[in-house]
């Protein structure tokens, strides 16, 4: 009779590698999504930002009387501008003032517009004054 080799028990180099890699493979594809969702985060604060600003303006506009100078008609750019965030990015606040006098309407659009990285982004709000 043969003598019995023990059996060897534990795992092979190659079966280490190959649950390396595949724990690689997945390592990186979560490091992917948390640049991902940092950006997203990040985008969302310059939306949220702005949206502020734009609201801001909307409620002051409320309060102002219906001939006031910065209700006349036609384009308007705000005089604080550029608001700077706390992370450093500049927003630009305009609003364009449209008179209907059948109707003693006034439509205003009140538009906040910042740079990104690769383009520009905005929010735009529209409100109706009347007399």
């Amino acid at each position: 009779m043969r003598p019995r080799r023990p059996r060897c028990k534990g795992y092979t180099l190659l079966e280490v590698l190959v649950a390396l890699v595949i724990s690689s493979i997945g390592l990186l594809g979560l490091a992917q999504l948390q640049i991902v969702a940092t950006r997203s985060n990040s985008f969302s604060n310059h939306i949220t930002t702005g949206i502020t600003l734009a609201k801001d303006q909307l409620e002051a506009f409320r309060n102002f009387d219906y001939n006031d100078p910065q209700l006349v008609a036609g384009n308007h750019i705000d005089s604080g501008n550029p608001f700077t965030s706390q992370a450093g990015i500049s927003y630009n606040r305009r609003w364009t003032v449209a008179a209907d006098p059948a109707t003693n309407l006034k439509t205003i659009t009140i538009t906040v517009a910042w740079p990104a990285a690769s383009e520009s982004h905005s929010v735009r709000f529209t409100t109706v004054k009347a007399e």
